[in-house]
């Protein structure tokens, strides 16, 4: 993304590698004007309109729009990347590496679909065992010795793992109120791993919960309660069975989304001030910035300081961060993670104008006012919000870097 007039805001795959955002809201309907390019929605500060693009699209999506710079005009024509490479640069090694990767994702065997589902590691455990035929069922342990190998439900049938997890009246009746009447043949009758990798690499959803995860969680529910009436004899198997594993799902389901898969990748903010030589305020900003690495967050915070400083025509700037990746790399000690990143660009664009910049780092307890405001940001809307006086609650904060108990400057968070 540079000046935006060639990437189709909507058509093109410039937000997610493989969706446009067309593809993601699902609904032709609700684009005005689908030929639209990028660049029609930057607003007159030179900002991506959110209040434009919330008519159609939903936060989500936003939130990744928002991590990708606003196009300019000054930027240059836009550049086509090759998304396999991790340099944007096509090769026939990465073509065919990711032909390959296709290759083997389609054949996934089941024990990587077992390890990898959003699961609880007992239930990854049993399915595990389950595809090993390694559970101790009657029909196995009869053959140690003069146990009953029929089921401990029906009575009629041996209880094999089939039988236990699929065919028995009682495990059949629950299978049939999650499962599409149209696939009980498939169902029903695929062998035991073929059926587990089916299950597991299903993309439908049961009441918003995804498929894999109901199957897993009834897997583990059919066996506690089959060992349960073996062991107790007043057990017996709950009611209403479903609406119990429905509950369970929606917990684990829960669960999941407040412990975030990859940290690295947050509903990210940013925040910091510009104090004079005395350390007395001149101004702060914050911002929302959505889905973005820390290490993102904390150049957009740089990126934004330094706007504002220019926009107050200061003349000599002193900018500290607590990332010493970032401020080794502003004193030209080559970072290949930051070399193409386009909002350290858009720093070294505003480094190159006619004023003295220098850049320390300072320990992140050092840091409170800046980190304070990038904080107090996730509850504001989109738009850059520059303060004029600061904010009541880090007054204390200003007078102990005034009296000199800590670094003065804290631009940028």
């Amino acid at each position: 993304m540079a000046d935006g007039a060639t990437i189709k805001f909507w058509e093109d795959c410039w937000v997610a590698d493989d969706s446009s955002i067309k593809v993601l809201i699902n609904n032709d309907s609700r684009i005005p004007t689908p030929s639209s390019c990028a660049l029609e929605f930057v607003d007159s500060n030179q900002c991506w309109d959110i209040r434009r693009m919330m008519q159609v699209i939903s936060e989500e999506i936003i939130n990744k729009i928002m991590e990708i710079h606003p196009p300019s005009d000054t930027h240059g024509p836009d550049t086509p990347v090759w998304c396999p490479d991790q340099n944007g640069k096509f090769s026939i090694k990465s073509a065919y590496m990711c032909i390959r990767s296709l290759a083997d994702k389609e054949a996934m065997p089941v024990w990587s679909k077992i390890w990898k589902c959003q699961a609880f590691q007992a239930g990854r455990f049993l399915l595990w065992r389950l595809a090993h035929d390694s559970l101790p069922t009657r029909a196995r342990t009869a053959r140690w010795g003069n146990n009953d190998p029929r089921c401990v439900w029906c009575k009629n049938f041996r209880e094999t793992n089939t039988h236990l997890f699929r065919e028995c009246f009682k495990v059949a009746r629950i299978w049939r109120r999650f499962i599409n009447p149209k696939d009980y043949a498939f169902f029903f009758n695929l062998p035991l791993k073929d059926w587990i990798a089916w299950n597991l690499g299903s993309g439908k959803v049961f009441c918003n919960i995804p498929w894999p995860t109901i199957f897993t969680i009834t897997i583990y529910l059919i066996w506690q309660w089959r060992n349960k009436s073996l062991k107790e004899i007043d057990f017996s198997v709950p009611f209403d069975p479903e609406r119990l594993i429905l509950c369970f799902a929606k917990s684990h389901v829960r669960a999941w989304s407040v412990v975030d898969p990859n940290p690295n990748h947050t509903v990210n903010r940013c925040g910091g001030l510009i104090r004079d030589e005395d350390g007395s305020w001149i101004q702060g900003f914050k911002k929302r910035i959505g889905i973005a690495t820390p290490l993102t967050a904390e150049l957009w915070g740089i990126f934004y300081g330094l706007s504002l400083a220019s926009s107050i025509k200061a003349s000599r700037v002193e900018i500290e961060s607590d990332s010493s990746m970032i401020i080794k790399h502003l004193n030209n000690v080559p970072c290949n993670d930051l070399e193409d990143n386009h909002v350290m660009k858009k720093i070294k664009e505003l480094i190159s104008r006619d004023w003295e910049t220098s850049f320390s780092f300072i320990p992140s307890k050092l840091n409170r006012c800046a980190d304070y405001l990038a904080k107090e940001s996730l509850s504001d809307n989109w738009n850059l919000d520059i303060l004029v006086s600061p904010p009541s609650c880090i007054g204390s904060f200003i007078r102990e870097d005034a009296s000199g108990l800590i670094p003065l400057s804290d631009l940028g968070g």
